[in-house]
């Protein structure tokens, strides 16, 4: 029983270790509808159009740390989110963009032919632009963007030196204030900063190699 049982330990290590080491990710994913930033907006000018949920597209560079499963890695993020309709009978049109680097760290509760872990992200640089369109004149605002943050939980298959997988979780992303062109601070309707609130629940799916 004992000599089984260091037989089965010794297969779980070397099958750990054969797949232990570096990953590089490319992910596609949306943000969920960002009602927050919507209330914000509408705060603005009555009838500003409503954003349905923010794509958002990335790359992610990992290490799996051998022996103990630990994950280390960088993100990039590109966001965007675009949104049309009309204010006082004419056309009227606006976009957010946006993007974010993080840190990453996890832990692997599986890293053999398939994986399954959780995966915390960290937000070390980050920028925002809202810009609105009506009759033809373009309004640029660029957001300062708060420490942003995220926990997702992700999982998949290798096969060889490839891997497919998803991620799902939480993050915050959010702007206490936006400026414009001349670095005058955007008010609302009633008074206060305009701010938006992006944070919310998120999936992305996800190709890559390893290495």
């Amino acid at each position: 029983m004992i000599k089984r049982t260091a037989i089965a330990l010794l297969m779980m290590f070397t099958s750990h270790q054969a797949f232990a080491g570096f990953e590089l990710r490319l992910n596609y994913g949306m943000l969920a509808a960002p009602k927050s930033f919507n209330t914000e907006t509408e705060k603005l000018v009555a009838g500003y159009p409503a954003m349905g949920a923010v794509g958002d597209m990335g790359v992610d560079a990992l290490y799996v740390l051998p022996v103990m499963p630990l994950v280390v890695g960088l993100r990039y993020e590109s966001m965007s989110a675009k949104a049309s309709g009309t204010i006082g009978g004419s056309p009227y049109d606006t976009k957010f963009t946006g993007t974010r680097a993080s840190l990453l760290g996890g832990y692997r509760f599986l890293n053999t032919l398939g994986f399954l872990g959780v995966l915390a992200h960290v937000g070390v640089s980050s920028t925002g632009k809202y810009s609105s369109t009506q009759a033809g004149v373009t309004d640029d605002n660029k957001a300062t963007i708060a420490p942003s943050y995220g926990l997702g939980l992700e999982g998949g298959v290798k096969l060889m030196m490839f891997l497919v997988g998803a991620e799902v979780g939480y993050t915050s992303f959010k702007a206490p204030k936006l400026t414009d062109d001349t670095g005058a601070t955007v008010a609302t309707s009633t008074g206060g900063d305009l701010a938006f609130d992006l944070s919310g629940p998120y999936f992305r799916a996800m190709v890559g190699l390893t290495f």
